[in-house]
């Protein structure tokens, strides 16, 4: 064994990207002193993708102040490299993380989002990536356009800044300072799901209850959506009913195509493309990689789903090592995929446990596949 390229999304709550690289070399030093590591942190577009844009590029981290997902003012960051191109996560003002308690997504707003997008255009940037994952929001995106000039109105022909709940009170809108604002800048969103605007594979449906919606919210929501929706097409003539990732983020995705003129693009394939991961992994004997859990979403366009697309086309074999992989996986698939291992370090143990001791936990199953590969 020679080289080993180790590209691992975080474990949400437990270990960062960065920690479980960490813990490789750590390992290196005692079982592998002749292996090459090539390592790189990596996000699909949700939480961490700031991070990891800004370990690969040259940059520098704007700090600034900005409405949260009920809001209230909170400090975040976005990050710009040397090309002058942004990236912000929504997450880091609308994250679905930030809200301990009484979740409720019909109140939660983008509007941090759109104030972070706005300050970057005052900088001069031209191009901005925004990661659409860990949202903890379900108004498409209006919030964020909201914050860009864009005006909501009611059926009293009185402006608001609409949230979840109150998608179906928007009678009509005007966007065109928006478009003044927005003119020669190009915004690309980056998704880590397909998923429509609505209906039974949209935005409120799979993940409204996640975020604390119940049954009657769920539905709720998605009205409101499919409202905002028809709306969109009669005034605008743009159809983003059935737009793939037009669901992520709360409908984020389908808001900022209306709204922003965003592109809508997978977020690992992405990165992977300006980490130029092919040329990477050509000479390596293994890849390992992993995620907080592996479920029937990671086959939908998250991280190691787009890592081993890679992976098996260049016959690498792919090792997965996760915080839990759901019983739901059939195993079959992942093996069609190149992954020869899908290992569940919680296994045997409950959450809490897991999450608390999560680094000696990867730590210990990774020197034992490190010494059965030998």
């Amino acid at each position: 064994m020679k080289k080993i390229v180790v590209i691992s999304d975080s474990f949400k709550g437990s270990l960062s990207s960065k920690e479980i690289l960490n813990i490789f070399q750590e390992v290196k030093e005692e079982y592998l002193p002749n292996v090459i590591i090539k390592s790189f942190p990596i996000a699909d577009g949700g939480e961490g993708t700031v991070e990891a844009f800004s370990s690969f590029q040259k940059g520098q981290i704007v700090n600034i102040r900005v409405h949260d997902s009920y809001m209230n003012m909170i400090d975040t960051k976005y990050f710009i490299n040397e090309d002058n191109e942004a990236i912000i996560e929504i997450a880091s003002s609308s994250a679905l993380t930030q809200v301990k308690n009484n979740k409720d997504p019909s109140k939660t707003s983008t509007y941090g989002i759109g104030e972070q997008i706005k300050d970057a255009i005052k900088r001069g940037v031209k191009k901005i990536y925004i990661g659409l994952g860990g949202s903890s929001t379900n108004d498409m995106g209006v919030g964020a356009s909201c914050a860009l000039s864009t005006i909501f109105y009611n059926q009293n022909n009185k402006p608001f800044i609409p949230v979840g709940g109150t998608l179906k009170d928007i009678v009509s809108y005007d966007d065109s300072e928006t478009k003044k604002l927005l003119k020669g800048v190009e915004i690309i969103c980056l998704s880590d799901v397909n998923n429509v605007t609505y209906g039974p594979d949209g935005a409120s449906f799979v993940y409204a209850k996640q975020k604390g919606a119940d049954e009657a919210m769920i539905k709720m929501l998605d009205d409101g959506l499919k409202h905002l929706s028809s709306l969109i097409y009669n005034i605008s003539n743009i159809d983003v009913s059935n737009l793939p990732k037009g669901g992520a983020a709360g409908a984020f995705g389908a808001g900022s195509y209306a709204f922003l003129n965003a592109k809508l693009k997978s977020g690992i394939d992405t990165i992977l493309q300006l980490l130029h991961f092919e040329d990477e992994i050509k000479d390596a004997d293994y890849i390992f990689t992993g995620e907080g859990k592996i479920d029937y979403q990671t086959l939908k366009g998250k991280a190691i789903y787009g890592i081993a697309k890679i992976a098996n086309k260049h016959r690498v074999p792919l090792i997965c090592i996760c915080g839990l992989v759901d019983s739901s996986i059939n195993q079959d698939n992942l093996k069609e995929l190149g992954i020869i291992k899908a290992i569940s370090i919680s296994e045997g143990y409950d959450v809490n446990y897991s999450m608390t001791h999560a680094k000696d936990l990867y730590k210990s199953h990774l020197i034992k596949i490190i010494k059965d590969l030998k």
